[in-house]
């Protein structure tokens, strides 16, 4: 969780000076998205979690 947090802060908080709600929930929506289908994450064998779902 902590690796998400600081990923999250670093790639999102502090790279984007919001103007509106709007603007935070499609940015933050773009970027779980592709956290969660498209990067290889460490703790899954560096696989997405997409792949690591269908390989258990």
């Amino acid at each position: 969780m902590e690796r998400f947090n600081g990923t999250f802060r670093r790639e999102v908080l502090d790279a984007h000076v919001f103007t509106s709600i709007k603007q935070v929930r499609q940015i933050v929506n773009q970027w779980l998205t592709e956290y969660n289908t498209e990067r290889p994450h460490q703790s899954l064998k560096f696989m997405t979690p997409v792949k690591y779902r269908q390989a258990a």
